[in-house]
C-alpha cells in the first residue's frame, strides 16, 4: 500500500484509500476465483471480517494501550 499522501483532514484521502483496497480487494477475488471460491463467498467473507475488527476498535480503540 502506498503512503498517505494528504492530511487526515483532506477528503480525497478517503478516496485515495478506497481506490488502493479496491485494488488489493481485486486481486483477492482473482485470487480466490483461481482457488475454487465465488466473489459472492469472498465478500461475504470481508464483510464479516470487516464487522468483527469494526466491533473490536470500538470496544478497545486503541489495543497497543492494553500492553
Amino acid at each position: 500500500m502506498k503512503l498517505a499522501r494528504r492530511m487526515p483532514d483532506d477528503p480525497e484521502r478517503l478516496v485515495e484509500l478506497e481506490r488502493q483496497l479496491e485494488n488489493h480487494i481485486s486481486e483477492t477475488l482473482a485470487e480466490a476465483a483461481d482457488a475454487g471460491y465465488s466473489t459472492a463467498e469472498v465478500l461475504m467473507a470481508l464483510k464479516l471480517i470487516c464487522e468483527r475488527q469494526y466491533t473490536a476498535i470500538a470496544e478497545d480503540p486503541d489495543p497497543a494501550e492494553d500492553t
